[in-house]
C-alpha cells in the first residue's frame, strides 16, 4: 500500500459516499478481474470499458490502485474515479485472491488512508 493524496482523497470520497453526478459519470468496466500494477498496487484489468472521458470505448483498461469495491452495488472506486462493475471474470495465472480477503485488504487500506489524511491536508 502506498500513501499518495490521491489515494487519501480517494478514501475520502468511499466515507462519504458517491453522490449523484459521480455514480452519472462513472464508466462501467466489462469483463474484469483483480491485477497487481508494476509498483506493487492492487488494481482491476478490465477488458473493456464504456463511457470512459478520456479512452475509447470497449478499450482495455487497467485502473489505477483499488480504494474500495461493492460487487453486489457494483461499484468500485480507484485512486482516480468511480466505477461501475459489469461482470467479473475469475483470475488466472498465479495471482488468484479470493473475494473476502480483498475485501478485507481493502477495508483495512480504507481506515489507514482515513488516518493519514491530516499528513496530507494542506499540500
Amino acid at each position: 500500500m502506498i500513501f499518495r493524496k490521491d489515494m487519501v482523497e480517494a478514501a475520502a470520497a468511499v466515507l462519504t459516499g458517491p453522490t449523484q453526478e459521480d455514480l452519472a459519470a462513472a464508466p462501467t468496466l466489462h469483463d474484469w478481474a483483480f491485477a497487481i500494477s508494476g509498483i506493487g498496487n492492487l488494481c482491476l484489468d478490465a477488458t473493456g470499458v464504456t463511457g470512459h472521458p478520456h479512452l475509447p470505448e470497449d478499450e482495455a483498461v487497467f485502473t489505477s490502485a483499488l480504494v474500495f469495491l461493492d460487487p453486489a452495488r457494483g461499484l468500485a472506486r480507484t485512486s482516480s474515479r468511480w466505477y461501475r462493475l459489469g461482470k467479473h471474470r475469475e483470475n488466472e495465472g498465479r495471482f488468484r485472491p479470493e473475494m473476502a480477503d480483498v475485501q478485507a485488504f481493502l477495508n483495512a487500506q480504507l481506515v489507514l488512508l482515513d488516518a493519514a489524511r491530516p499528513a496530507f491536508e494542506g499540500r
